[in-house]
């Protein structure tokens, strides 16, 4: 179970190093997409060596971080191993993420736009 702490550990510290991001500096957002693609291999890394223990990965969702469950929730949906009631956790996840105003507006449009594609892709 300490590989998958560390997982967990790993992916929030990547969701963090991303709101630094300066958009008006092109390293700056370098290193923003390149911490979403880390972020993106721990999910995959837990989802292919853990799948008996994706639950503890699930409970992102309920992270006090805003931007951690924004980052974790569409992962859920790619991940191979994630059973439907876990799809539809982030589904229900992404749909309270529309209208959060902790995130930029962009996010939200974003989540909005790919929320209805979601939704039927995992009824």
């Amino acid at each position: 179970m300490d590989k998958i702490e560390e997982c967990l550990n790993a992916f929030i510290q990547e969701v963090e190093f991303r709101k630094t991001v300066n958009y008006s500096d092109k390293k700056s957002v370098k290193q923003y997409n390149l911490a979403y693609d880390r972020a993106a291999g721990y999910a995959r890394y837990v989802d292919k060596h853990y799948p008996e223990h994706l639950s503890t990965f699930v409970s992102l969702l309920n992270h006090p971080d805003i931007h951690v469950v924004a980052c974790c929730a569409p992962m859920i949906l790619q991940m191979e191993n994630s059973t439907c009631e876990q799809k539809r956790m982030a589904l229900e996840a992404i749909s309270k993420l529309t209208d959060d105003t902790r995130l930029s507006k962009i996010d939200r449009l974003g989540f909005k736009m790919s929320l209805e594609k979601w939704k039927d892709m995992y009824k």
